[in-house]
């Protein structure tokens, strides 16, 4: 009798674990330097951010992830972009991905040639490098992509169907305090009066 239970139980877990995971709803969302969707940095200093997709299933007729499109939006008179980069299991698609200095970052690319895609979590689709230009917490909104380009399985199933599917981050950018701007100077001219020495 017990054994029975003990076996009930380990099925019902083991059940629950299969079905929490079939239960993965697709996202794509934010990582600010391995520190998650939010980060703090000082003015002047640079970040780069990834955009990683998650829950993407690999199902038998789906053969995971098929393409993707993604804007993100900031503050361009807080935040300088550089440097957008696709993620290496990724291909320019030759056209609509754009860096804009008003705004907005634009990145979209596709798996024409393979017959399968990436599934899992934390899939690397693509990287955009900040500069701090303000002090102060600064917004970063993902949506979707204003050009050609989908976020879709290779069955033509829609990634994007959820209305929680996009994620958002934000970049706290700090004034260094005026004492310890001063003991580094100090510093720096100590070490540059003990060289000449």
């Amino acid at each position: 009798m017990i054994k029975t239970l003990i076996r009930a139980a380990a099925l019902n877990l083991i059940l629950l674990l299969v079905s929490t995971q079939a239960l993965a709803v697709p996202l794509m969302h934010l990582d600010i330097e391995g520190s998650g969707a939010n980060a703090s940095i000082g003015l002047g200093e640079s970040v780069t951010v990834s955009v990683l997709a998650s829950g993407i299933p690999a199902g038998t007729d789906s053969n995971g992830m098929f393409g993707f499109g993604f804007d993100l939006v900031f503050d361009s008179l807080a935040l300088a972009s550089s440097n957008l980069a696709l993620g290496p299991l990724w291909q320019l698609t030759g056209f609509d991905s754009s860096l804009d200095t008003a705004g907005r970052v634009g990145l979209t690319s596709n798996r024409f040639f393979l017959a399968s895609g990436p599934s899992g979590d934390d899939i690397l689709v693509g990287t955009v490098d900040f500069q701090a230009l303000s002090a102060g917490v600064h917004d970063l909104t993902l949506g979707y992509f204003t050009g050609i380009g989908d976020n879709v399985l290779f069955d033509g199933t829609g990634l994007d169907t959820s209305a929680t599917f996009f994620g958002a981050g934000s970049i706290s950018v700090s004034v260094p305090e005026p004492s310890t701007a001063a003991l580094f100077l100090m510093g720096v001219l100590m070490l540059s009066s003990s060289r000449r020495r």
